[in-house]
């Protein structure tokens, strides 16, 4: 075991001393799909929207930006095999309870429901936006059973948000 994990550092670290731009070309690839996402006059829309639900609820609106990328790409018509809907990937339980419309896929009401929402985790986890983000991705409840610890399922998926995050705020500042 000790000689694969080896073996695999051994990789990793030549492959980022071969290819540093690797990861430059990724995120220079996300931050265009950003630009262009934005552009358009959904874009446009789900910009305004952002900015509108986040100054109502107190929410960053570059975290909001990056929900949005990490959960649908910035497509309003996306749908996970689980059932999560919309630029947010809200659960259709979670975005009636949040009592802002009817259309799940109207790019207003899902980005009020999941800006709400993800406000309503923010102020649950007492500010720990891990913690939220992590109860975003996996509910509150599973999160509870970690002790104010992000779950290691949910660990990718709050890294990812942070990393798109930081790539977002390179194109909205």
């Amino acid at each position: 075991m000790k000689r694969f994990i080896f073996i695999s550092m051994l990789a990793l670290l030549c492959l980022l001393i071969t290819c540093p731009s690797e990861a430059q070309t990724l995120e220079q690839a996300k931050q265009a799909h950003i630009e262009k996402s934005l552009a358009t006059t959904n874009g446009k829309i789900i910009k305004e929207k952002v900015d509108t639900y986040s100054k109502k609820y107190g929410v960053d609106p570059i975290l909001v930006h990056a929900v949005i990328m990490t959960e649908s790409g910035y497509n309003q018509y996306a749908k996970s095999h689980c059932g999560a809907t919309g630029l947010m990937q809200l659960m259709p339980a979670t975005f009636k309870a949040r009592n802002v419309g009817s259309n799940i896929y109207s790019i207003d009401e899902n980005i009020h429901a999941g800006t709400k929402h993800l406000a309503g985790l923010i102020a649950k986890y007492q500010g720990n936006v891990y913690l939220a983000l992590a109860a975003y991705n996996a509910g509150g409840g599973y999160v509870d059973r970690f002790n104010g610890k992000v779950p290691p399922s949910s660990k990718h998926y709050v890294n990812r948000v942070m990393y798109h995050k930081t790539i977002v705020n390179n194109v909205l500042l």
